[in-house]
């Protein structure tokens, strides 16, 4: 194996690496927070516009509005975490690196 070979295959290495990297945060980041946080926003959503209705009586609001608002609270926790761990941002970086380490093999 010539050197030009052992860094052409060093290169396709790095790129496999960081794609698979980028995928594997990007899959993170969508089955983690994005679907959680998109579900749980449209029940207190709901329930919500249930609790302002005057079809239902008023212990039955009280516990819709405490749902809404505990769901509420669980969906900003969601989002700080999703912040935290920046699973979207890492995922970025690994696929710019990949595509940084194509561009020589042109």
């Amino acid at each position: 194996m010539t050197e030009t070979s052992v860094i052409t295959n060093q290169f396709r290495i790095n790129i496999l690496v960081h794609n698979l990297a980028a995928r594997f945060f990007e899959c993170r980041q969508f089955w983690i927070f994005t679907i959680p946080q998109a579900t749980l926003t449209m029940i207190p959503s709901s329930l919500a516009f249930m609790a302002a209705t005057d079809l239902i009586d008023e212990n039955m609001k009280l516990i819709l509005n405490t749902v809404v608002g505990s769901t509420s609270a669980f969906i900003v926790f969601l989002q700080v975490m999703s912040g935290i761990c920046s699973y979207r941002t890492r995922g970025a970086m690994h696929k710019s690196h990949g595509n940084q380490f194509e561009r020589p093999m042109g």
